[in-house]
Parts: structure tokens; C-alpha cells; sequence
């Protein structure tokens, strides 16, 4: 009985946690931001998301979510995107990535292809710093820019090397104006292990 007090305690202590967490997202969410991102998912003709990991399991059902409500969304892999699934997506569209930690690498050349189809991009992340989220523009006409990789990224992995592939970005929290269309902001490097195959600029 002792076992089980101690487990219930643990349940209502997670319920708790939680609980906290959500009304802690009050006081920084951002209410323009958040509208904003309502009225493109409310006027969109299709919607796409798309994650990796736990992030895309989030997304499959946010997709879930949106077609219960007669909002046309489909959840694109993103090992399938960069091979013909972004197709679905038209000038117009909304298409949402979530990234925990900001920086999934997969991500990238899929936002490339959204800003090349004039598709508008919501962006789910805890890091401000992220690639997936637009960088400040200091002192400039334009107060953020949205950063692109340069060129698409492309590997040959011997059999068993995929799960080896790893990314690293390096990207500045924020610009001084004047800030060119083009211009390199930072680099995604990309790794096979500890052996870097490729890397490839980020730009304005």
C-alpha cells in the first residue's frame, strides 16, 4: 500500500508540474505573434506540418486536429519532403515545423523550399536563437529577416552510417541593419560521426 500512496503521489505531482507549466505560458506568450499565426492557419487553403522525433509525433496529431475542424492539413515527413511531398503545398499555404531545441537540421531545406513557394511558416520552438525562427534586425527598416540555407544538402551514407548523421549551426542571435538579401549569417555544418561532409552557408 505504502508502493502505491508513493505512486499516486508521483501521478499528482506530474499533474502538478504541468499544471504550472501551462499557466507559466501566459505571461510570455505573445499575443500579436499568436494571432497572427491563428489567422494564417484560419485562411490557408492546405496546411503542412512537419517535426522529427517526439516534435513529429506532435505535429502528425496537430495535423490530426486541424482536419477535425475542416482545416485541410497533412503531416509531411521530413525524409519524404525534400523528395517530391512538398508538392502539396501551393503559394499561399501554411506550413508549421516544431523544434524543440530549434535546430533540427532535416528542417532546413524544407523552409527553404516554403520561402522559394511563398508559403507562410509558423515556427513551434523553445529556442529564440533557432534557424527556424526569424533573426532581430537591429536599428533597420526591417525587423527581422527569415534565414535560408544557401543550397540544398545532399549526402551518400554507407549502409548503417544514417543514424550517424548529425548537424551543427551556427547562427547570431541577432543583425545590424544594413542586412543584404543573400547575405551569409552563419553555416549548417553536417557530420557523419565526428567527420564533417558538407557545409553549407546560411543566408538572409
Amino acid at each position: 500500500m505504502d508502493e502505491g500512496l508513493g505512486l499516486m503521489e508521483c501521478v499528482r505531482q506530474v499533474y502538478r508540474i504541468e499544471s504550472e507549466c501551462i499557466r507559466e505560458m501566459e505571461s510570455v506568450l505573445d499575443e500579436p505573434a499568436f494571432l497572427h499565426a491563428v489567422e494564417l492557419l484560419r485562411d490557408a487553403p492546405r496546411i503542412g506540418t512537419s517535426g522529427c522525433g517526439h516534435s513529429g509525433i506532435v505535429c502528425r496529431h496537430f495535423a490530426h486536429l486541424l482536419c477535425c475542424i475542416e482545416r485541410p492539413a497533412r503531416f509531411l515527413s521530413p525524409a519524404e519532403a525534400v523528395h517530391g511531398a512538398t508538392g502539396f503545398l501551393q503559394p499561399g499555404d501554411v506550413m508549421v515545423f516544431a523544434s524543440r531545441g530549434g535546430k533540427t537540421g532535416e528542417l532546413l531545406p524544407i523552409l527553404d523550399i516554403c520561402r522559394k513557394k511563398q508559403v507562410s511558416v509558423i515556427t513551434v520552438t523553445e529556442n529564440p536563437e533557432s534557424p527556424l525562427a526569424p533573426v532581430d534586425v537591429l536599428l533597420g527598416t526591417v525587423s527581422q529577416v527569415q534565414p535560408q540555407l544557401q543550397r540544398e544538402c545532399r549526402l551518400l551514407v554507407r549502409k548503417g552510417e544514417a543514424g550517424q548523421v548529425t548537424t551543427r549551426l551556427t547562427l547570431p542571435q541577432d543583425l545590424e541593419a544594413p542586412v543584404e538579401q543573400g547575405q551569409i549569417l552563419g553555416r549548417m555544418e553536417v557530420y557523419v560521426g565526428e567527420e564533417l561532409r558538407d557545409s553549407v552557408p546560411i543566408t538572409a
